[in-house]
């Protein structure tokens, strides 16, 4: 699908209120073209609405601008209503001369805000003008700005008071709170003024918590000698107990990396152990002086009268005994 695409240049000598509006799917501002609500006269201007239902692309040198060309002009408002607003090269700008009520720039309901090759959204005051101010609703997206290429977001003055800069937004990319200046291609949000006082920067993440902190680390290295238990250090011939990755499974290299599928566990503890369970125990030498069994070859009564068999190598009777006799034959 095509979207619109404008080459339109307005000038509204009218110092009323004028407000001008248009609403479109898609609508693209490029090459030079511009869409603009200026005042050439006194007083203040026009304002200029533009509510895009899904994207509208500033590029090549596009520009969207209210302004207050006189030297004693003062610029309208300027408000953008899109899901999708897109600056490559391409700007949006309110510019007055005069007033202590200055022009400002509101951008509502994006989804992505993305700048690139050197755009801006500024809303600059001179003399002695009050700088205006810039807020963007991007609360359930994004602001992003390719790193290098001097995107700005600028509210500033040159004798009046900066402006404000209000960002709400998810998520804040490549652009930081810093003066602007032409030396360097960094992306800056600048609320500064030459000669009055400074404006401010907010920026509000409605996902964050504000009172997040980072914990603060221990600056003493961790005795990892304590974290492992030592109740199993009767196994493995009294080694100790250690952690130890093998390099298969378990543990990835780098937080970073996946854990591999096939997992393999080892205990490394288990050749020990089976070593010492499959140990057989020798049995104690034996007695070599032990006595030989001899059979008996006679018999005594015992002071009971009970008999006691005996054999030749018992050569003491019993007390009370009598030695048997073989009858002869």
């Amino acid at each position: 699908m095509h979207g619109e695409r404008w080459s339109v240049y307005t000038r509204l000598y009218d110092p009323a209120n004028f407000p001008w509006q248009t609403t479109s799917g898609l609508v693209t501002v490029e090459n030079g073209a511009k869409i603009s609500a200026e005042n050439a006269g006194s007083g203040r201007g026009g304002s200029l609405t533009l509510h895009v239902r899904r994207q509208l692309t500033i590029q090549n040198g596009g520009e969207v601008s209210v302004s207050g060309e006189g030297p004693d002009s003062a610029a309208g408002n300027l408000t953008v209503r899109a899901n999708d607003l897109r600056l490559d090269g391409g700007k949006i700008t309110a510019t007055t001369n005069a007033g202590e009520e200055a022009a400002n720039i509101t951008l509502r309901n994006l989804n992505l805000l993305l700048m690139q090759n050197g755009s801006q959204i500024s809303a600059q005051a001179f003399n002695n003008a009050n700088g205006g101010n810039i807020n963007i609703d991007a609360r359930n997206g994004s602001v992003v700005a390719v790193p290098g290429q001097n995107n700005d977001i600028i509210a500033s003055a040159v004798r009046g008071r900066g402006g404000e800069i209000n960002i709400t937004a998810s998520g804040i990319f490549g652009i930081e709170e810093r003066k602007q200046t032409e030396e360097t291609n960094d992306n800056d949000i600048d609320a500064s003024s030459d000669f009055g006082l400074a404006g401010s920067v907010n920026i509000n993440r409605p996902d964050v918590e504000p009172n997040l902190t980072l914990p603060e680390l221990p600056t003493v290295p961790v005795d990892t000698s304590q974290l492992v238990g030592t109740g199993c250090a009767a196994f493995a011939n009294s080694e100790g107990s250690s952690f130890t990755i093998t390099g298969r499974g378990g543990l990835p290299p780098s937080p970073y990396e996946p854990l591999s599928p096939d997992v393999v566990w080892s205990d490394t503890r288990l050749p020990n152990i089976t070593t010492q369970r499959n140990q057989v125990t020798t049995p104690p030498p034996s007695d070599s002086h032990v006595a030989a069994i001899v059979p008996a070859t006679g018999w005594v009564f015992n002071g009971k009268g009970q008999v006691t068999l005996i054999s030749h190598a018992s050569r003491t009777p019993a007390l009370g005994s009598t030695p048997a006799k073989c009858p002869k034959q």
